[in-house]
């Protein structure tokens, strides 16, 4: 019989997911800024804008993405769907300015690149759970 255990990173984990898309999402911003050389700390202030602008992105990213996979055990279907929800998360950025459209695949690629990072930790779950059925 093989044990059910969770098939999300939990808390810990989609913070951990949100702030790797977050690092993700500005070195892609900076390496679109090329070609004019841009200097190391540029990336703070991306970071510093960032943080705060995708935190309302990443909380309703979190809960569809929660509620549509957390029965699926498959974690490539997980990361499709966080890339589906960064991309929607794109489409929105878009309505206020549609210059930014070219924004859509950076948002989806980081977004499931995060979603991507924390599945260790969702098999980290999985063995814990199993270990404190099973003693």
């Amino acid at each position: 019989m093989e044990l059910e255990g969770p098939n999300t990173p939990g808390l810990r984990g989609y913070v951990v997911a949100w702030a790797t898309s977050v690092v993700v999402l500005a070195v892609l911003l900076l390496l679109m800024l090329e070609p004019d050389p841009v200097p190391p700390q540029a990336i703070i202030w991306i970071l510093v804008f960032l943080v705060p602008a995708s935190s309302p992105f990443a909380v309703a990213g979190v809960l569809l993405v929660h509620h549509v996979c957390r029965e699926e055990r498959r974690q490539w279907l997980h990361v499709l769907v966080a890339g589906a929800a960064g991309a929607m998360a794109g489409g929105f950025v878009t309505l206020v300015n549609v210059g930014l459209v070219v924004l859509i695949p950076a948002i989806a690629a980081s977004t499931a690149i995060g979603r991507a990072v924390v599945v260790p930790m969702v098999w980290h779950r999985r063995n814990s759970a199993a270990f404190a059925v099973t003693g």
